[in-house]
């Protein structure tokens, strides 16, 4: 983490770098949707589509419970605790 001179907290570019891979590493995992297997990117992409149509009154309904990602857990309690506090001071 970099602290600006107006004391807001920024992450370091190999930080940022990681981040940004992780997130497109999570988007280009595939998922079933409506029978077909399609990546989480072209799925939110599909979802976003959806609730515009629903928006602008070309959709009458709306589905945002159909699909579950779970995520499995790499850390302990002990590193996300640390995480915390370093995030705090």
């Amino acid at each position: 983490m970099i602290r600006t001179e107006t004391y807001a907290l920024r992450l370091k570019p190999t930080v940022a770098r990681k981040i940004t891979e992780e997130v497109n590493q999570w988007l280009n995992k595939r998922a079933k949707y409506r029978d077909k297997q399609h990546t989480w990117s072209a799925i939110l992409l599909l979802k976003t589509r959806e609730m515009a149509q629903y928006l602008v009154g070309k959709r009458k309904t709306i589905d945002f419970v159909s699909h579950v990602y779970e995520i499995e857990r790499q850390d302990n309690m002990e590193i996300r605790q640390l995480l915390l506090y370093i995030f705090y001071f």
